[in-house]
């Protein structure tokens, strides 16, 4: 028996089945101001370098280019020299509490404060390009009577898929780690000697 499927279209059907597809819109983070929320985090070492990496999703991108639902991984050292970049992210999350960098609670319960404004500068090394979190800034948050974060349908489900996201990035990282370093804790849902790291790279 044969079927041919010319007999289940119309002729709208198969007029459109004739035009050339167009390649998928695959969206791509930018320089700019975002608003970002916590997805998840992970503790790692690199190059003798103890690391947090904390990945935000876009909530809303204020640059107005459409980049709601990408992802950013922000890296934090862990050392004294650079300290002052994850407190800055701490307030921006509106945290002024002493916490622990490497406690996985301490961590979760600071993403789950909310979201935060975050600057992305482009930046070159080596030929290639990346980029940067300059600034971590607070922003207006509409919150419940326990202060937690109230979301909109829509900023949930782009928080729900940028945990599922992560996990795969995660995933990934976990499997190259001659590139990502080696991670030394399980990943947090709510998800080159480097020195300062004001001047960090992603690779």
């Amino acid at each position: 028996m044969k079927i041919n499927p010319r007999d289940f279209m119309d002729s709208k059907a198969l007029s459109n089945f004739n035009k050339p597809l167009k390649p998928a819109t695959i969206k791509k983070l930018t320089a700019g101001k975002k608003i970002l929320v916590p997805v998840g985090s992970a503790l790692k070492t690199k190059n003798n370098h103890k690391i947090l990496e904390v990945c935000s999703v876009v909530l809303k991108d204020l640059e107005k280019n459409g980049e709601e639902g990408c992802l950013f991984v922000d890296i934090f050292y862990l050392n004294e020299k650079s300290l002052w970049r994850i407190a800055n992210w701490a307030i921006a999350m509106r945290v002024i509490d002493s916490f622990d960098p490497e406690n996985e609670e301490d961590i979760k319960n600071l993403m789950l404060n909310g979201p935060f404004i975050g600057v992305l500068e482009s930046n070159e090394y080596n030929g290639n390009t990346y980029l940067k979190l300059r600034y971590h800034n607070s922003c207006y948050c509409e919150r419940d009577q326990d202060g937690d974060p109230v979301y909109t349908k829509d900023e949930l489900v782009l928080i729900n898929k940028g945990e599922k996201d992560w996990g795969s990035w995660l995933k990934n990282r976990k499997d190259n780690p001659d590139k990502y370093g080696q991670y030394i804790k399980n990943a947090l849902p709510v998800s080159n000697d480097i020195g300062d790291a004001g001047d960090e790279l992603p690779f």
